[in-house]
């Protein structure tokens, strides 16, 4: 019986981590501008989502599956005019007040800039550059895929960074992540807001 439980429970949590993906949303809504996704690597979808209405051309929504190793992604757009759009970081929806939690990391990116992109710059315990939507946290636990500090964001708790975009160049980036934990509710277990980084 005791086998059988343990048993169970492995086949819960490799289910648990075969459902969670990273989710990256960028969004040219403020600027009116056109997104296309054109063709993404193996692993990646992309997709205008039908929530977004008369704008939906305007936003992109890259989904893939994630592990509790780190992994490298990629995704690609190619914006219709120039400006700036949002790079928002989050996690796979889950049902609320549960959620999923995805470690990000190492960003880096063509035919853009990403500022801070391993969040090892900080500035009273939170990210120069990033802005947190819902108070994304930050972490130095150890296993960061670069340098000491990671993001990790569910799919209401995000962190996002404006970065700019010129017409009809195509835009990579590209990033580490991986499944973090999942928690009943929308608060991350090291706190309520995010782990405060010692130096």
């Amino acid at each position: 019986m005791k086998k059988l439980t343990l048993l169970l429970s492995s086949l819960l949590t490799i289910f648990s981590l075969s459902a969670a993906n990273f989710k990256i949303d960028i969004d040219g809504r403020d600027g009116n501008i056109t997104l296309n996704a054109g063709r993404q690597l193996s692993g990646v979808r992309a997709i205008n989502p039908a929530w977004a209405g008369a704008q939906k051309k305007s936003y992109l929504c890259f989904e893939g599956n994630v592990t509790s190793e780190w992994q490298t992604f990629s995704i690609t757009f190619t914006p219709s005019a120039s400006g700036t759009v949002k790079l928002n970081i989050r996690g796979s929806y889950k049902t609320p007040p549960a959620a999923d939690w995805i470690a990000y990391d190492n960003f880096r990116a063509n035919g853009t800039t990403i500022q801070n992109p391993s969040v090892e710059k900080l500035t009273a315990n939170i990210p120069n550059n990033w802005s947190r939507g819902h108070y994304g946290v930050i972490t130095n636990d150890g296993n960061a895929s670069h340098g000491e500090n990671y993001m990790a964001s569910s799919h209401n708790v995000s962190v996002y960074q404006l970065v700019t975009v010129k017409a009809n160049e195509p835009v990579t980036v590209t990033f580490d992540a991986k499944f973090d934990r999942s928690t009943p509710n929308q608060g991350h277990p090291e706190s309520p807001l995010h782990k405060k980084v010692s130096k």
